[in-house]
């Protein structure tokens, strides 16, 4: 081998070197490059027909975010824009909002920097009355996002929805039923060998604590299982003279509400479901129609009444009208007869 091709031979390797040292630092740049990028995400989240909801819009990775702008696009025959303003991010921003059909612009500035992650805008919808159960896809489109030093803010992009439902509490795989094996997905879940939705998270809430635990499980397991029906003490025979004081009281309030008993450990009253035009009575986790919807008591449904509100609403007992389990929660006296 010849001196020349030898020497040739060095420079190719010396080259070859180099080009590989300068690879094996940009290919790592790139990758720290794709994982900096921010992340725009809008929330899905799930209501009734009729009602006001707040999606919020936020960000991941905010990267001394002060202003931006972005369209976002939905169904007005099915959503009505109310307003938006500040999130958390950027509490004290300045929100302008220009409305047209199917979406609504947005742009906001600060002269504070982002410094963590969470909602920049939140945006106030209602929802038409007329809506069946279904999704309202969001669909977010950004102009731009700008950083204090007026660089753009390298970003993706996630779209959200607006579920409406009449959720059943505890139905975690949304079959219509609460039941044994709502409780096995929800453990699958909280294992990590099951996903859920938002939507079958929000429904596995079963005590409505904001949180989803094995507690939930616990309380849906105890929901569907039967229980044995206790056998009431007898009463010794020295407390007739007591008794019939007690029953004559009860029976001089006979024709008010005022008998419904208010301990579930002593007797109760019983009523029927009327005036419901064939679609039965809800039953809530609360007293009013803005607490979670816990299922549905037929027309003619007879019911246990253990206690009545300030506004008219009674703790009840009765069955469901999907599947005839046990339902117990509390429900509007307007459509409850007594007696």
């Amino acid at each position: 081998m010849g001196k020349k091709t030898l020497i040739r031979i060095l420079i190719f390797a010396l080259i070859a070197i180099l080009l590989a040292a300068q690879f094996a630092i940009f290919i790592p740049v790139l990758r720290t490059k794709a994982q900096e990028f921010a992340v725009v995400a809008v929330d899905e989240v799930v209501t009734s027909a009729g009602n006001n909801v707040d999606v919020g819009v936020s960000i991941s990775r905010p990267s001394n975010l002060v202003s931006g702008a972005f369209t976002l696009s939905y169904s007005s025959s099915k959503l009505e824009f109310v307003e938006a303003k500040a999130g958390e991010v950027l509490p004290e921003a300045l929100v302008v909002t220009n409305q047209k059909s199917g979406k609504v612009e947005i742009s906001f500035a600060s002269a504070d920097k982002a410094s963590s992650e969470g909602d920049i805008v939140v945006l106030t919808f209602k929802t038409k009355s007329s809506l069946a159960d279904q999704e309202i896809p969001l669909t977010c489109k950004t102009l731009y996002l700008e950083d204090i030093d007026g660089n753009e803010i390298a970003h993706n992009v996630e779209n959200g929805n607006v579920i409406i439902s009449d959720m059943v509490i505890g139905d975690v795989d949304s079959n219509g039923k609460v039941e044994k094996a709502d409780a096995q997905l929800l453990l699958k879940y909280l294992t990590g060998k099951q996903d859920l939705s938002n939507f079958q998270i929000k429904s596995a809430d079963f005590d409505s604590d904001g949180k989803v635990t094995s507690t939930d499980a616990r309380k849906i397991l105890e929901k569907v299982t039967p229980k044995p029906q206790e056998e009431k003490p007898v009463k010794p025979q020295t407390n007739t003279t007591t008794n019939t004081t007690t029953n004559t009281n009860s029976n001089t309030n006979s024709n008010t509400d005022t008998n419904i008993n208010k301990d579930p450990e002593q007797e109760t009253t019983k009523g029927t479901v009327v005036n419901t035009g064939g679609e039965g009575l809800s039953v809530r986790v609360g007293p009013g129609t803005n607490f979670t919807k816990l299922g549905t008591m037929p027309e003619g449904c007879e019911v246990i009444i253990y206690e009545k509100t300030d506004n008219n609403w009674y703790r009840v007992k009765g069955v469901s009208k999907v599947d005839g389990s046990t339902l117990e929660g509390y429900s509007s006296g307007e459509y409850i007869k007594i007696g």
